[in-house]
């Protein structure tokens, strides 16, 4: 074998070893697709509309999914910032607060991971509000409804105005509290109609 051979194979070698190690590296900050379709999943059962859900049947299914992401968490397969995110939808929909807590700390790592992400400050929002409820404390960004048991109306849990400004709710891709008032009017006026 000349040395312009050995020279071009180990060209080659190092050429194949580079796109290998490149591929490892891809796989290893791809998304995880069965955290993706999970969360697809989850976001599915809640579709059809708050009085046409069968609300047993989704609280069975959220808990295989709960427990899926367990495993999946266990094996080293929540990387990426949108991994962390699909975990926390489906953490946000647990019963328990230490469910919540971890949908919380999903969310803060999918925002540390990619600070852009709105959709996982968003979330990050929600289940802190969500912890506070389940705490009987005031939400902060009052991203959390109640159904009031005398009138049947939506109305806004107890909210701490004084914590978190408009200004950074809309910052984090919130709606203003006024703005969520109106979303309540007209969801209110709407279960009116039906």
């Amino acid at each position: 074998m000349t040395s312009s051979t050995r020279s071009k194979i180990s060209i080659f070698s190092s050429f194949v070893f580079l796109a290998l190690c490149s591929q490892s590296i891809l796989a290893a900050t791809s998304d995880n697709q069965l955290l993706a379709k999970l969360e697809q999943q989850d976001q599915a059962d809640r579709m059809p509309g708050g009085g046409k859900i069968n609300w047993d049947v989704v609280a069975r299914k959220d808990a295989e999914r709960k427990r899926e992401v367990e495993k999946i968490l266990a094996d080293g397969g929540i990387r990426t910032t949108q991994d962390y995110f699909n975990a926390s939808v489906i953490f946000q929909h647990g019963e328990d607060l230490k469910d919540i807590e971890q949908a919380y700390a999903f969310a803060v790592t999918a925002v540390n991971l990619d600070d852009k992400n709105q959709q996982a400050k968003q979330l990050e929002a929600d289940a802190w509000d969500r912890i506070m409820l389940k705490r009987n404390r005031p939400q902060w960004y009052g991203t959390q409804f109640i159904r009031d048991k005398a009138t049947g109306k939506f109305e806004m849990y107890q909210a701490d105005s004084n914590v978190i400004s408009d200004a950074e709710r809309q910052a984090m891709g919130l709606p203003t509290m006024s703005e969520n008032q109106a979303h309540l009017d007209e969801i209110n006026k709407t279960a009116a109609k039906h």
